[in-house]
Parts: structure tokens; sequence; C-alpha cells
């Protein structure tokens, strides 16, 4: 019980960051993190995202690895292996994104939020 806590605990620190990252970088725009595009115009807040989501996916989310290694060995599935089907798709799909590159889209727009209809 206390390896779970302590994988729980560290995975609810490494978190905060990745929210940070999300939800408070990209409207407030500091020139210190937005500015530097690394490669193909995504800029370094993104990379630093997934270095945080490939920690919390990769070690955090090592049990549903190898638990889903056993159970398709043995010709079966269970729910860890939908668990590590599903959030290897997700971690997978915008690590490619990142790699493609992409237009970020300006938060302070205030035609970004406009329905069209």
């Amino acid at each position: 019980m206390r390896k779970y806590a302590i994988k729980f605990f560290t995975s609810l620190i490494l978190i905060i960051p990745v929210l940070v990252l999300i939800y408070i970088v990209p409207i407030t725009n500091p020139d210190f993190i937005t500015a530097h595009n690394a490669t193909n115009g995504v800029p370094l807040y993104v990379f630093l995202n997934a270095f945080f989501a490939t920690i919390i996916q990769v070690v955090m989310g090592s049990q549903f690895y190898v638990s889903s290694y056993k159970a398709l060995k043995n010709k079966s599935a269970n729910m860890d292996v939908l668990i590590m089907i599903g959030t290897t798709a997700a971690w997978l799909y915008g690590i490619v994104n990142i790699g493609l590159g992409y237009d970020e889209l300006d938060m302070r727009d205030p035609h970004m939020f406009k329905m069209v209809i």
C-alpha cells in the first residue's frame, strides 16, 4: 500500500507543472517560456509539458505496462490492458503532434472563441 501511495503523491506533484503549462502559460503568455520556439513552431513550454507527461506515463504507470504484458502473454486481457492501451494512445498522439509541429493558437485572439454557425 505504501508503494502505491508514494506513486500517487509523486504523480500528484508532477501533474501540477503540467496543469500550469496547459492552462496558465498560454493565457498569460510569459515571454521567457513562450517566445522560444524549439522546432516546427512548437514553443518550449509544450516540450516541458511532454517531459513531465512522459515521466508520469512511463515511470508512474509502469505497473500497468508490466501487468498488461503478463496478461497478454497469457492470452488474456484485463483492465490493466485497457488502461495501458488508452493512456499510451493518448500520450503517443501528443508526442507525434509535437514531432510534426503545429501553428500555435493565440489564446488572446477574441475570434478564436467565436462559434461558427
